[in-house]
Parts: structure tokens; sequence; C-alpha cells
């Protein structure tokens, strides 16, 4: 199987489902934005639940697959988060992190701004 990998920022979850491998892991099938493109990617993998973070940049490891359903997907195994950088990169970066919130990273942003 060739691996490829993509950098986009992660969307939001369309559709999914809880596995039944004893986890509390699930599976799902959601939007990354990739920059350049008019539209979004749809990708699907199975990650422990708010493991992502809508509006965070992500590189996605996996390979292109496609579906007689829903069409061409990017299915991953493997991510890991990009540095953020902006204004909105960063308060949803600071808004995962325990005992900070959206009010609080904003306040953050306010601050120190991108430094």
């Amino acid at each position: 199987m060739s691996r490829h990998e993509i950098i986009a920022e992660f969307c939001g979850i369309r559709r999914s489902k809880p596995q039944d491998d004893g986890t509390n892991s699930i599976w799902f099938v959601g939007d990354a934005c990739i920059e350049g493109r008019d539209s979004t990617t749809e990708i699907t993998g199975t990650i422990v639940p708010n493991e992502l973070t809508v509006g965070l940049t992500y590189r996605f490891y996996g390979d292109w697959k496609e579906n007689s359903k829903w069409g061409r997907q990017f299915k991953f195994e493997a991510f890991s988060v990009e540095a953020p950088s902006g204004q909105d990169a960063i308060i949803a970066y600071l808004g995962q992190c325990k005992g900070i919130g959206p009010s609080t990273a904003a306040k953050l942003w306010g601050l120190y701004g991108e430094n």
C-alpha cells in the first residue's frame, strides 16, 4: 500500500459510529480543508472522541480510497497536529487545553497575540 500525507484544517465530523472493539474509539467521516482547494476533502479514520479540534491543522497519513457510495476519500491511519498560526488557529489550539476554554483562549490572544 502506498502511503500519502495531506496537510489540512479539520472542519468537522459528518457521521460517526462507536467501535465494537472494547476501546472508547469512534470511526468517523469528516471534512478537511486543504489550502488552495475550493471544496472540502472527505477524510475517514478512527479516533478517540474529541481527539481532533475543529479549526486546527493536522498532517494526516494514509491513502486515497474510492468509496462506491461517497466517492473519493482520504483514509488516514495516523495524524499529527501542525503548529498553529494565525488568530483562529491559535485560539482553537489553546481552547483544547485543559482549563482553557474559548473565552480564555481569546483573552490570551488579546494579551499576547501570535507571540
